[in-house]
């Protein structure tokens, strides 16, 4: 995608794009300078494909996939943050990739609140993270909302050595401290 004329809007004169990157496959982030040099403004611009405005030929046409039919909205928008996720820009921070599918949903779901969004990114990026451990899941005890437990079922090779079901306690205030440890961490540049 190339833009034709980009006025800068601090002064009015025409503005240099001086480079892109794709975010996604509809969106392009681009970054613009003004050619004023008593000026100099620069930001960023996202340009999205949002509609069609005519059809494409069916010669470059993929095969069409069948379609996942969810009943509610909320349906919808769990299943739009996993497709976000599942494609995301590996280069996005968690922070980044939440805020990012957050913005997506609230863009595309009308009735959806942004705190809503992020919550359903939040899950969508944590359920991604953690696909790959499979044999732990996580209870939730309804006698106490202080703790978290967290079972291990062993894998069939687990239990031919002897290996059971473990099961883990982790307080509130365990959790606490690793999102703050965890935070701290990313403000002073060390990836946990």
């Amino acid at each position: 995608m190339k833009i034709k004329r980009l006025h800068c809007p601090n002064c009015g004169a025409i503005a240099r794009v001086n480079g892109s990157r794709e975010v996604l496959p509809r969106l392009r982030t681009a970054y613009a300078q003004c050619s004023n040099p008593m000026c100099s403004a620069s930001w960023k611009v996202n340009i999205e494909l949002s509609k069609a405005l005519s059809p494409g030929s069916n010669l470059f046409k993929q095969a069409a996939k069948p379609a996942h039919l969810s009943i509610n909205e909320e349906d919808i928008a769990i299943d739009m943050a996993y497709e976000f996720i599942s494609r995301k820009n590996k280069r996005w921070s968690r922070d980044e990739t939440v805020e990012y599918c957050a913005d997506y949903l609230c863009h595309h779901i009308d009735t959806i609140s942004y705190t809503r969004a992020s919550m359903l990114a939040a899950r969508a990026v944590a359920d991604n993270e953690s696909s790959h451990l499979i044999n732990w899941r996580i209870d939730i005890d309804q006698s106490t909302s202080t703790a978290l437990i967290i079972n291990h079922h062993p894998t069939a090779d687990e239990q031919i050595k002897g290996l059971g079901h473990e099961q883990r306690v982790i307080s509130l205030r365990e959790l606490v401290e690793f999102i703050e440890a965890r935070d701290q961490a990313e403000q002073d540049g060390i990836l946990l």
